[in-house]
């Protein structure tokens, strides 16, 4: 965007320039008594935008009225970039955070209005399956059951339900789904993974040699970053929910460039105009002149 801003003041620079150096109606053309060679100076021009986008003025402005339309936008430039900058700042400096009300099973059995869900047979099942008491005890008696994993998920698109599951699979659900749904921060029946091989399995112990030096080099980690974790280079889910402000693109600022040109294009015009008045027509631009 920066380079499209300093594009915007070289493109400036040179059309007004150009504008005023061959315009019949500048007051160096027409040889007036107050004329000054700045003028027609490249160099002059390049000041004065870089001066008016820094907002310390300048020292003078051209006469004839093409150059001044084109320098007219420019300053309404300015202030378009200023604004979307300003703006800008302040949002990357404020941050919104939501706190989400639902974060341990007692929340959630105090709302009232939210229903659990559990894939049948799985170890959580078994777990709240069991319990005779306390909190568990009060969400088996409201569960609903579902045959499989992803239907446990997927009821909570669906029909809102809370879904009491395997925490790597439905932390991949919340990372793909940041808008509409997250994980609570209470856990359940927490304990680590491992791999089931069949009784004296030839393969075992070099799956484990393998499976070690994996975890050596970091590639597991690596893998679970990438795919389950809320530090996934593509995800942007968290335990409580913010709201960032993009930078400023091509997108945000692309109508004021797009005026850039409308500018441009109405100092050509009036250009144009005083050419015809002074070649074609053979008038002078005193013949326009009121006095």
């Amino acid at each position: 965007t920066w380079l499209a801003v300093l594009a915007a003041l070289a493109v400036a620079s040179l059309t007004i320039f150009a504008l005023a150096y061959f315009s019949p109606f500048s007051a160096w053309n027409l040889q007036l008594e107050f004329a000054i060679a700045d003028e027609v100076w490249l160099q002059e021009y390049i000041w004065s935008c870089i001066g008016s986008f820094l907002q310390q003025g300048q020292d003078f402005y051209p006469y004839a009225m093409s150059p001044r339309a084109v320098m007219v936008f420019w300053w309404l430039f300015t202030v378009i970039i200023y604004g979307a900058y300003t703006g800008d700042l302040t949002s990357a400096l404020t941050v919104s955070v939501t706190s989400l009300p639902i974060q341990s099973f007692e929340d959630m059995l105090a709302d009232g209005s939210l229903t659990p869900i559990m894939p049948r047979g799985t170890t959580i099942h078994n777990v709240f399956k069991g319990a005779q008491s306390g909190v568990y005890k009060q969400i088996t008696d409201q569960m609903l059951l579902a045959d499989t994993i992803p239907d446990c998920a997927q009821a909570v698109f669906d029909k809102g339900l809370v879904c009491l599951s395997d925490y790597t699979f439905l932390l991949n659900v919340a990372n793909n789904n940041c808008e509409k749904v997250y994980l609570a921060k209470e856990r359940a029946n927490v304990a680590p993974c491992g791999f089931a091989y069949p009784k004296n399995a030839y393969f075992s112990e070099l799956l484990d040699e393998h499976l070690r030096n994996l975890d050596i080099i970091g590639a597991n980690s690596r893998l679970f970053t990438k795919y389950f974790t809320n530090d996934a280079p593509d995800q942007s889910c968290s335990v409580g929910m913010s709201t960032e402000a993009d930078s400023i693109n091509m997108e945000g600022v692309g109508g004021a460039l797009i005026i850039t040109g409308a500018f441009y294009v109405a100092g050509l015009i009036l250009l144009a105009c005083e050419l015809v008045w002074t070649r074609l027509l053979r008038k002078t631009p005193f013949d326009c002149a009121v006095f």
